[in-house]
């Protein structure tokens, strides 16, 4: 669908949009907006309804990262329609990580796993033994580190497009390269981490991202009141991660709704 874009007619929000089937401009009056389009859109949004068209818009990222691990003993082979999910969360944090935390997702082999193995083995992935091999020993850590330890992003929201753009942060590599071998440490003679492996994802690629308005008590520049308003706008209130101070290295769904919530209440909130 079409990317809306508002503006403020005194207490009056006015949000202008265009039909998804005609093309056609259509716009909507409300007393109030919340708006939770996902943080890239919601920071597209806001560039775009307050003037900020073609500035560059810094936002938070959450540095991705993986390697694999080969258990030492055989487990048992999971069936072909096995679940993708993680299957465990490890938390720490350390004078390495300036006493934020790094999260870690860890997959054990499913299907996915499976098939691009058998892609990489080349005519090694028709023995079935090898792959069954694999099967029974792999697993993936997928690590996330915090914002402050992770590259930037920024944002320039034009009238037809949105581009953006990273911006290197020296502290992640070496900072994940540390909780591989914490990785290790804990893991003992119960598997091997494959650390050489690791590999460190392009910024953007870790779908934690937002604090493009972040929240201070008062809005100015590219922040937002706490209550999300960015500033230059009335009864208009980003609820989604646009408005996080920061971006955790943990999964933040809760911490989401519990931000939309609590900016809600705080509107309605009688005096």
């Amino acid at each position: 669908g079409e990317q809306r874009q508002g503006h403020c007619d005194g207490d009056a929000v006015i949000v202008e949009a265009k039909d998804a089937e005609t093309g056609e401009p259509i716009a909507f009056r409300a007393n109030r907006l919340f708006l939770a389009a996902g943080a890239v859109n919601s920071t597209a949004i806001t560039a775009r309804s307050l003037g900020l068209t073609n500035q560059r818009i810094p936002l938070k990222d959450a540095q991705y990262f993986f390697f694999p691990a080969l258990l030492r003993r055989k487990a048992r082979i999971p069936r072909a329609d096995r679940f993708t999910l993680a299957e465990h969360f490890v938390e720490m944090k350390g004078p390495a990580s300036e006493g934020r935390w790094v999260h870690f997702q860890v997959y054990p082999h499913n299907r996915i796993f499976g098939a691009t193995l058998k892609n990489q083995l080349g005519p090694l992935g028709r023995l079935k033994p090898l792959l069954d091999f694999f099967a029974g020993r792999f697993v993936l850590f997928q690590g996330f580190l915090h914002s402050d330890l992770s590259p930037g992003l920024s944002l320039t929201a034009a009238d037809d497009q949105i581009r953006i753009e990273g911006i290197p942060n020296k502290k992640s590599r070496k900072t994940a390269f540390w909780a591989a071998l914490n990785i290790q440490r804990i893991l003992k003679w119960h598997a091997i981490a494959l650390i050489p492996a690791l590999k460190m994802v392009a910024p953007g690629r870790s779908f934690h991202i937002g604090s493009s308005f972040p929240m201070k008590p008062e809005a100015t520049g590219f922040y937002s009141d706490a209550k999300g308003q960015p500033m230059g706008t009335t009864n208009v209130h980003l609820v989604d991660a646009a408005s996080f101070t920061s971006i955790p290295a943990t999964t933040y769904a809760l911490s989401l709704m519990a931000h939309a919530d609590r900016i809600v209440h705080a509107v309605h909130a009688k005096p």
